[in-house]
């Protein structure tokens, strides 16, 4: 179901690409993501902009299948949505690298978990590094903001563990 992004991300590999190609989730301008879902998608209603989404655009995707009756519907909606989610975060990542020159790319949040996105990254920029934050929720980037203020603002040095 579209709540649940890993099952997505999953389910995306048994999508048929192009069935919902004419339509754009997000766009790039004036780099920055444009989302067209409508309202704020990290609300508690996404999953309802998502289909007014659609609806607006005269498909009616439905309500979410239960997991024992995903069928071509949802293998290609899955499809869709995770190469919608690659196109934006690879377009904006290429922006960031090419502006900073920095090839070394720290991923945190949800989206950051999203193994196939994470492959596209290593495959399709100019990205040297790429560490994904294991923290699975979005309290990952701000972590990774606190150690780069640490380490390049108040010029802490890093300290070797071992164990």
């Amino acid at each position: 179901s579209m709540y649940y992004a890993g099952k997505t991300m999953g389910l995306s590999a048994y999508g048929m690409p192009g069935e919902y190609n004419h339509l754009k989730l997000f766009s790039f301008q004036d780099n920055k993501i444009i989302s067209h879902l409508g309202q704020d998608e990290h609300d508690d209603n996404w999953g309802s902009n998502v289909r007014n989404f659609f609806m607006k655009n005269g498909i009616d995707i439905g309500l979410p299948a239960e997991p024992k009756k995903l069928g071509k519907r949802e293998r290609n909606l899955a499809k869709y949505v995770q190469s919608e989610i690659e196109e934006i975060v690879l377009k904006k990542l290429n922006y960031l690298i090419e502006i900073s020159g920095i090839h070394n790319v720290c991923f945190g949040g949800g989206v950051a978990l999203n193994v196939l996105l994470n492959s596209a990254i290593l495959e399709r920029t100019k990205t040297e590094n790429l560490f994904v934050h294991p923290n699975c929720d979005d309290q990952g980037q701000g972590i990774g903001n606190c150690l780069y203020i640490y380490h390049n603002y108040l010029n802490k040095g890093r300290k070797q563990h071992y164990s």
